[in-house]
C-alpha cells in the first residue's frame, strides 16, 4: 500500500489540511470525523493518505503515529505534530503550520516564476537553432555545389551538421533524452556530485545572494514555529537544517551545533556558519539579548521575504535581456556563416 503512496503532498495541499484541522478542531470536532471530511474534501492522492491516518487513528495510534506511518510527511511536520499533542495546543500548531506551508507554496511559486521565461528563452534557441539545421540550411546547401567555390571551414561544418542531423535525428533526440535522464538521475544519486552542485551554488554572484536570502528565511521561519512550540534549541536547529535539504548548508551547520554544545550563544554559533549575512545575526542577537528570540525569527522571516521579492525581480530584469541577446548572437551567427559564401559568389559575378 505504502509503495502507491510515493507521491509527496504537496505544500499548497499541506496548507489546506493544517489549516481544516486547526479550524475543526477550534470547533470542538471530532479527530476522526475531521479526517472524514478531510478525505472527502481532497485529492485522489491526498485522500489515500488521510484514509491511512484515519485507519491508523482507529486503530489507538496517535496522530504523529498515524501521520508517520504513511511515509509521506517531513520530520518537521511530524515534530511539530507531536509537540502539539503533549502539549494540548494541536490547534495552534496546525494553524502555524498552515502559515509556514503557505509562505512555502508563495517562495516555490516565484522561484518557478523567475525561472519560466529563462527556460522558454533557452528552449526557443535550441529549437530555432535545430530548425534552421534542418530545414534552413538545406535551402542554402544546394546554391554551393560548384566547384569553384571554397566554403569556409565554419561553414562546411554548418552544412556538416544540418546533414548528419537530417540523417540521424531521431536517434540524436531520443540519445539526448536518455542521456539527460540519466544524469539527473546520477546528480540525484551520487553525493559528491550532489555535495558540488550544492556548493557551486555559493559561488555564483548572484545566485550565491539568493541561495543566503532563500536559506535566512526559510531557516528563520522553521526555527520560530520549532523553538516557539517547546522544542530544544539543538533539535529545532538539526529540523530546520534538513528542511533546507542542502548538504554544503549541513556541513556547515555542524558548526554550529558543536559551538552550541560548547556553551555559546545561538547568534555566535550560527554566526560562525558564514551562512547568514550581517542583518541576520543583528536582528537575532537583539531578540536572544531581549528575550524575546522566537519574534526575532519572525521578524527576520518577514524581513528576508521582503528582501527575496525585491532580488527575484532583478534577477528577471538582468536575465530576460541578456538571453534574448545571447539567442540573437546564436541566430545571427549562424545566418552570417551561411550568407558570407553568398556574399562571396554574388562579388564574383558582379
Amino acid at each position: 500500500m505504502k509503495s502507491l503512496l510515493k507521491k509527496k503532498i504537496t505544500d499548497k495541499e499541506l496548507k489546506i489540511i493544517c489549516s481544516q484541522i486547526s479550524n475543526m478542531t477550534k470547533s470542538g470536532c471530532d479527530i476522526i470525523l475531521i479526517f472524514q471530511t478531510l478525505i472527502k474534501t481532497s485529492s485522489p492522492n491526498t485522500s489515500r493518505t488521510l484514509s491511512l491516518v484515519k485507519r491508523y487513528l482507529e486503530s489507538g495510534k496517535t496522530l504523529a503515529e498515524s501521520f508517520y506511518m504513511t511515509n509521506r510527511f517531513s520530520n518537521f511536520f511530524l515534530s511539530m505534530v507531536r509537540v502539539g499533542e503533549m502539549s494540548g495546543k494541536i490547534e495552534y500548531i496546525f494553524e502555524k503550520l498552515s502559515k509556514y506551508y503557505d509562505r512555502e507554496a508563495s517562495v516555490k511559486s516565484k522561484l518557478i516564476s523567475a525561472s519560466i521565461y529563462p527556460v522558454i528563452l533557452i528552449i526557443a534557441s535550441v529549437v530555432v537553432f535545430n530548425f534552421m539545421l534542418l530545414f534552413v540550411v538545406p535551402n542554402f546547401e544546394g546554391l554551393f555545389q560548384m566547384d569553384d567555390i571554397i566554403l569556409p571551414r565554419s561553414t562546411r561544418i554548418i552544412f556538416f551538421l544540418s546533414k548528419f542531423m537530417r540523417k540521424n535525428f531521431i536517434p540524436i533526440l531520443l540519445s539526448f533524452i536518455a542521456i539527460v535522464c540519466i544524469l539527473i538521475k546520477w546528480i540525484k544519486e551520487n553525493y559528491k556530485i550532489k555535495r558540488w552542485f550544492d556548493r557551486i551554488k555559493f559561488d555564483i554572484p548572484k545566485i550565491k545572494k539568493l541561495n543566503y536570502i532563500i536559506i535566512a528565511d526559510k531557516f528563520s521561519r522553521s526555527m520560530s514555529i520549532l523553538s516557539g512550540s517547546g522544542i530544544n534549541i539543538g533539535e529545532s536547529i538539526d529540523i530546520s537544517t534538513k528542511i533546507l535539504d542542502n548538504t554544503y548548508v549541513d556541513s556547515r551547520m555542524k558548526i554550529a551545533r558543536e559551538y552550541i554544545k560548547r556553551g555559546n550563544s545561538v547568534t555566535k554559533s550560527l554566526k560562525m556558519t558564514k551562512l547568514f549575512p550581517e542583518i541576520f545575526t543583528s536582528m537575532l542577537l537583539s531578540g536572544e539579548e531581549s528575550g524575546t528570540f522566537d519574534t526575532s525569527l519572525e521578524n527576520i522571516s518577514s524581513y528576508y521575504e521582503k528582501e527575496l521579492d525585491s532580488e527575484l525581480d532583478k534577477m528577471m530584469k538582468l536575465i530576460e535581456p541578456l538571453l534574448i541577446v545571447v539567442m540573437g548572437i546564436i541566430i545571427g551567427s549562424m545566418m552570417i556563416l551561411i550568407l558570407s559564401p553568398m556574399f562571396d559568389v554574388i562579388s564574383r559575378i558582379s
